[in-house]
């Protein structure tokens, strides 16, 4: 039971890495114009900051799709993790929030807030029961295919239920202007 936690977890954690890279990917200029939002590093090591980011961020979502996911990685994950969550906590810290996280994905939301921090948390604690509890799956088996196919299912759950949300919260907003 245990081991089929901690597969699905690391799918869920992979498959949430790999559709982030993918969105950033898909529209590089706006990713970087995000990097620029936070106003924490020079604009022209933006590019270099976004390469980095989504070869690490590649890298990591393999390793968990491959079970291979070292202590090094594990490290490097949590480090990525804790480095954008500074980011966050600075604009935080500065008031600066109406600016887009820049997380990509199901996890991309328009303003920063203090639950980022919180799901950064989180997911670290995902990465590191990933390590801990890694057993091999052949890929390509059954097994291995129901694994990653829960994963997606969680992400997209946490997508519907994110955007579920979004949607309360400007009823509510439209309701108290219209006085329904």
């Amino acid at each position: 039971m245990v081991e089929s936690m901690s597969h699905i977890i690391a799918s869920f954690v992979a498959i949430l890495l790999l559709s982030s890279v993918l969105e950033k990917l898909l529209d590089w200029k706006r990713s970087m114009n995000k990097i620029s939002d936070y106003k924490i590093i020079p604009k022209k090591l933006n590019g270099a900051i976004f390469f980095i980011g989504t070869i690490v961020e590649t890298y990591l979502g393999i390793k968990l799709v491959v079970n291979q996911f070292s202590l090094v990685d594990c490290l490097l994950y949590s480090t990525l993790l804790i480095t954008y969550s500074g980011a966050i906590a600075i604009n935080l810290y500065r008031g600066h929030i109406r600016i887009s996280c820049g997380c990509g994905g199901v996890l991309e939301s328009s303003e920063l807030s203090w639950k980022h921090l919180l799901r950064n948390f989180l997911l670290i604690i995902f990465g590191v029961i990933s390590y801990i509890n890694k057993t091999s799956v052949d890929i390509f088996t059954f097994e291995f295919m129901i694994y990653m196919l829960t994963g997606a299912n969680l992400v997209i759950l946490y997508g519907v239920i994110k955007e579920f949300s979004l949607q309360q919260k400007k009823i509510k907003r439209i309701k108290s202007i219209v006085k329904i």
